[in-house]
């Protein structure tokens, strides 16, 4: 298939004739399910876990009011869907807001588009003192659509719940807020044109097309074949030498769902085996969005092993394998992939 005929493909997708062969909504209604962690940075979806999983944040203890059962949002428990750092948020982007009962009920949105109210009517989340869409809701965390309309700045956040109404909380907006969906630690991408997850088992390679899932990509820029472009943004893949390369940009453009964009890239890297951090970049690979993990199979590798280690999440180890030594880069799951040695 032509180049141009791939992205035509491409396009007819995002536009919706064939969006249901898209992984992305299953991840979407994961989304809620956290794995239980102790570090941010290591949290990711688990979508065997039941939606009552919520992730605490780190930081300051949650401020107590003295009343009984009063709602408060977490120190630093306003942040990206798709990151969790403490970062700026951004107009137009999936945000996840941690804290002490914010509502009654454990409840996901089923239509789009999403309601200012959820519970029965008696939860809402207040920005700027206007009611912003909610798609999810549970005692210790909301999921919410931040409308493109909200300014950039200083933003006031409160939730209602109730009768029960929280304090003021305060957070950044940027134009830009780029983050990386991500799936059980394994997977970041989906290959074209099958849809497949990229995982250990499923690793891209180069010269394959990677379809990437994020949120906070900012206001349209343009118009094509149906398509609402966003700003293009690099993904910067690294090597074993610790440099970042960039791939090839095919486009960046919203999908189907509320605060969700998709950017295509064809993979260009030309290294060994192994699962190697990735981020999304407007600045040509200088700085950008929190590094993920891809999966990548050597142009050389006859074969590959995969594994999972225990207690060594995201760390550079040497294996010995039939005598030889083999170094690996885990992922933030414990996996990992490597070429036999020879």
């Amino acid at each position: 298939m032509s180049a141009s005929a791939y992205i035509r493909e491409l396009y007819e997708d995002l536009a919706g004739s064939r969006l249901a062969r898209l992984a992305f909504p299953l991840i979407l209604a994961a989304m809620p399910a956290y794995s239980q962690q102790t570090d941010r940075d290591l949290a990711r979806y688990d979508n065997k876990s039941a939606r009552s999983a919520v992730y605490k944040p780190q930081g300051a203890p949650v401020p107590q009011d003295t009343s009984i059962n009063a709602s408060a949002i977490a120190d630093d428990g306003v942040v990206s869907a798709a990151s969790f750092q403490k970062q700026d948020i951004s107009p137009g982007s999936l945000v996840s807001i941690f804290g002490t009962n914010l509502a009654p009920c454990t409840s996901l949105a089923q239509s789009m588009p999403y309601p200012t109210k959820m519970c029965g009517g008696t939860v809402s989340v207040l920005v700027n003192g206007q009611e912003t869409p909610i798609y999810y809701t549970s005692s210790g965390q909301l999921n919410v659509f931040l409308p493109m309309t909200t300014p950039t700045g200083t933003l006031d956040v409160q939730v209602k719940n109730g009768t029960n109404t929280t304090s003021d909380y305060y957070t950044q907006a940027s134009t830009y807020a780029p983050a990386l969906f991500n799936t059980n630690g394994n997977g970041t991408a989906q290959k074209f044109p099958a849809y497949s997850l990229v995982d250990v088992t499923n690793p891209i390679k180069s010269g394959d097309i990677g379809i990437f899932w994020l949120t906070g990509a900012g206001p349209a820029e343009g118009q094509s074949q149906g398509v609402t472009l966003l700003r293009p943004l690099t993904l910067c893949m690294g090597d074993t030498n610790g440099m970042f390369n960039p791939q090839q940009h095919i486009y960046t453009a919203q999908s189907g769902y509320p605060g969700v964009a998709q950017s295509a890239h064809t993979i260009l890297s030309n290294t060994a085996t192994g699962i190697y951090p990735i981020f999304l970049s407007y600045d040509n690979c200088v700085s950008g969005s929190k590094q993920e993990d891809l999966p990548y199979l050597g142009s050389n590798a006859s074969s590959w092993m995969t594994g999972r280690l225990v207690g060594q999440a995201g760390k550079n180890i040497t294996l010995t394998v039939n005598g030889l030594p083999v170094a690996i880069r885990t992922a933030p799951s414990g996996r990992f992939m490597a070429e036999y040695p020879k």
